[in-house]
């Protein structure tokens, strides 16, 4: 909180330094050697030294631009550390946008440097980034290689708080599985970590999953308790991406009541925010619990409406499991609308999505699909 309120008090400051070093940059060449190294320095700094809290203040167009800077920087000076760092956080970047397999790309160069050099840390950081893109591409057994080589490396460098990361990514990619109750396990363990290193973001995001995964386990009630702490501590430091994740888990969890305007009401919010910063993957799921609660009121082409423009992003993204629950949620409505055969079309595409990640929603789906091959029948 400290290190967050310093830099808002001087961000005035930090934007117009590093705008100066950005656009010194193209003439380095012009200024003799003392100066031009300090100006690399600075530019190098400037992305690596605040990566941490930029994503929490800058939109990622900005990041982006800010992590560029750093690795013209790094280049230029032979810095092969702070190279990777910023081909990392650029993959960091370019996944808040969706944009997934350019993520990787960067990610991929970035561990290809640090295991040339050596930097183990760097290593693990690179290998929970892959593991984080690649379940959201719904490679999920993929992503639990990553993660477990990531905790290895975190436990046996001792750092903390990437051994937290790596907890909660785990837990994020058995529950993808079904595996909620291990998943549970692995949040438990990484907040514990996030609060004995006074990790307030950290805390947050295991207390936002610890509440996700109660309600898939139906105790919606304690789910939604977990989630009000995550967005407590969320609006506490302006993180804004885990506030629009947060209120977009809230509308879930009151669908999952019944309380359908106040569902609407909380994926209303998150898509206000969401937007603003190009948060692709949560605008996905909040239009698309949006599809569910007009879904639920009646409002079948408005659920419909919904679907289709989470589908555009899911679709874009690679977004397996989100384009699964999307086009399942269309085809319950069309099936309402009396078009029984594209709504067939669409739930087995669905279960074909789900099947092939290993959700355990390919049951849910398969019971519908039976059910109304039953009515046919009839």
């Amino acid at each position: 909180m400290a290190g967050l309120k310093l830099f808002d008090r001087e961000w005035a400051n930090i934007k117009v330094g590093q705008a100066w070093v950005k656009n010194i940059i193209p003439i380095i060449s012009k200024l003799k050697k003392s100066d031009s190294k300090s100006v690399l320095e600075l530019a190098n700094s400037y992305a690596n030294d605040g990566a941490n809290v930029l994503d929490l203040r800058l939109h990622p167009h900005d990041n982006i631009i800010w992590f560029e800077t750093g690795l013209k920087a790094a280049k230029m000076m032979g810095n092969r550390s702070a190279e990777s760092a910023h081909l990392g956080n650029l993959g960091g970047a370019y996944s808040s946008l969706g944009e997934t397999r350019k993520a990787i790309g960067y990610m991929e160069r970035a561990l290809t440097i640090v295991r040339k050099i050596g930097d183990r840390r760097g290593e693990g950081n690179c290998l929970g980034n892959l593991g984080n893109a690649y379940a959201g591409l719904g490679e999920t057994r993929k992503a639990i290689e990553y993660h477990e080589q990531a905790l290895a490396i975190s436990r046996e460098i001792g750092d903390r708080r990437g051994e937290g990361n790596c907890l909660g990514n785990l837990g994020n990619a058995y529950a993808g599985l079904g595996e909620t109750r291990k998943a549970i396990e692995y949040y438990e363990q990484a907040l514990a970590i996030s609060r004995e290193i006074g990790d307030r973001r950290g805390e947050g995001n295991c207390l936002g999953n610890l509440g996700n995964a109660y309600a898939g386990l139906g105790e919606t009630r304690k789910a939604i308790e977990y989630c009000e702490q995550a967005l407590a501590i969320t609006k506490e430091i302006s993180d804004k991406h885990n506030e629009g994740e947060g209120l977009c888990n809230l509308g879930k969890a009151y669908l999952d009541l019944n309380e359908t305007e106040r569902a609407i009401g909380y994926c209303t919010q998150s898509l206000d925010i969401v937007r603003k910063i190009e948060y692709r993957k949560i605008e996905g799921e909040a239009l698309s619990v949006l599809g569910k609660a007009y879904f639920n009121l009646g409002r079948l082409e408005k659920a419909i409406d919904h679907c289709d423009q989470a589908l555009k992003i899911f679709k874009k993204m690679e977004y397996r499991r989100g384009e699964g629950e999307a086009f399942f949620t269309k085809s319950l409505a069309l099936d309402k609308l009396g078009q029984r055969t594209e709504a067939a079309a669409l739930a087995n595409e669905a279960f074909h999505i789900f099947s092939q990640i290993e959700s355990p929603l390919a049951e849910k789906v398969r019971q519908e699909l039976a059910e109304w091959a039953r009515a046919e029948e009839n």
